[in-house]
């Protein structure tokens, strides 16, 4: 453990994120291997830049599953910020269409990550990633389960 993770000092979803964001808290190993950058984070919403490359690849573009690894992202981490410090925040099911493939030189896609609905044990929140020209690639919705903090 770094000395960023080893005392987080937040107090909330959204503070975690902002830390994480700011360089204060580690990532997860996960967002690293995908190399996703946190660009903007509010309550109920988490915007993460993705650059392709050949390590995503599926000889021709960016393989649909890592895809749908960074909508998960984008959708767990808007519920995360919408919920209380320590939530367990876990993805029940995730449906994802898509629309345009992502070249591997295309460029930092950017996928948004929205809550819908927060109910009591669960919540439901929507994803895009769009291209560098605004081009939408991909929509995702999907179901988290959450647990508040024992």
């Amino acid at each position: 453990m770094s000395a960023a993770t080893a005392a987080p000092a937040v107090a909330s979803g959204v503070e975690l994120m902002e830390a994480i964001r700011d360089g204060r808290v580690d990532p997860p190993p996960a967002a690293v291997l995908f190399g996703l950058e946190l660009l903007e984070v509010a309550e109920g919403r988490t915007v993460f830049g993705f650059r392709p490359d050949e390590r995503f690849s599926n000889w021709q573009t960016t393989h649909g599953g890592v895809l749908a690894g960074v909508a998960d992202f984008a959708l767990t981490t808007a519920v995360i910020t919408a919920t209380p410090l320590g939530t367990d925040v876990v993805t029940t099911n995730l449906t994802v269409t898509y629309l345009r493939p992502l070249a591997l030189d295309d460029g930092q896609a950017r996928a948004t990550g929205t809550v819908v609905h927060l109910g009591g044990t669960l919540a439901h929140a929507e994803v895009t990633l769009e291209d560098v020209q605004g081009r939408l690639l991909l929509r995702a919705s999907g179901t988290c389960r959450i647990r508040a903090p024992r």
